[in-house]
């Protein structure tokens, strides 16, 4: 299933690129001499002794791989550009692992497969973003002028990526449905509603048993199929607004 990181490994990567969000790995420079201006976008994830973690460097979305034991980076691959419309700014980048395996999903209209060992891009997949009407928000500045405007999309809380079988089941933060693409080319398989019915619309994926996703959103929760072409399984509807997972 996918890999995940715990609190003691993250707290390792820590020690070894230091404080400040600071990335061992800048463009045309030295891999391993941490400059400014480098910084990840999402917890990173162990594979075989091996921290992926997802950065960005100069408006570039980025994988890199340190050794746990030494900090040293082993590789680090250029997925893609900022996209020229932005991403939802608060959802991190999701980065999954199945074997030597990863997947990624950024918020950019793309899904990806990398080569565990050596950083190669399998393939990287184009989805269809859903904005919304409008586009961008302007974000108040409590200290007097205007921030940047933010992109806004309909689409799911966070960007998750969840290999299962022989797919990679997809819920981005910049489209609004739940999407499956195959796992060796990554051509698209099937699709299922964010929003199945006009009172409920789901929010966050809260996680997967056997064949089965749940989602959740203010007051309700949904189950989708995963070896049924996401079809939806029930709903529970709450009868009051859900304060927390």
């Amino acid at each position: 299933g996918p890999a995940g990181i715990g609190i003691a490994q993250a707290v390792d990567l820590l020690q070894v690129i230091g404080p400040g969000m600071a990335a061992p790995v800048a463009q045309g420079g030295d891999p391993n001499v941490v400059q400014n201006g480098v910084g990840y976008f999402g917890p990173p994830i162990s594979v075989s002794g091996v921290l992926i973690a997802p950065l960005t460097d100069g408006g570039s979305i980025h994988l890199q791989a340190i050794a746990h034991n030494t900090g040293r980076t082993l590789w680090k691959t250029h997925l893609c550009e900022q996209h020229a419309t932005g991403a939802p700014f608060w959802s991190p980048i999701h980065v999954a692992a199945d074997g030597q395996e990863l997947y990624v999903v950024c918020g950019s209209g793309l899904v990806f497969s990398v080569g565990a060992v050596d950083g190669r891009i399998r393939f990287a997949r184009r989805y269809q973003r859903t904005p919304q009407d409008g586009g961008r928000t302007a974000q108040a500045n409590p200290w007097g002028g205007q921030l940047p405007t933010m992109p806004r999309f309909q689409g799911w809380d966070d960007d998750v990526v969840i290999p299962y079988q022989g797919a990679v089941v997809v819920a981005a933060s910049d489209c609004d449905k739940l999407m499956a693409f195959d796992r060796t080319d990554g051509r698209f398989i099937w699709s299922a509603p964010r929003r199945p019915f006009a009172d409920a619309e789901m929010r966050y994926v809260i996680g997967v048993r056997g064949r089965y996703l749940y989602a959740a959103g203010d007051d309700s929760l949904l189950c989708y199929d995963l070896g049924g072409q996401g079809r939806l399984v029930w709903r529970e509807l709450f009868g009051a607004k859900a304060t927390g997972r």
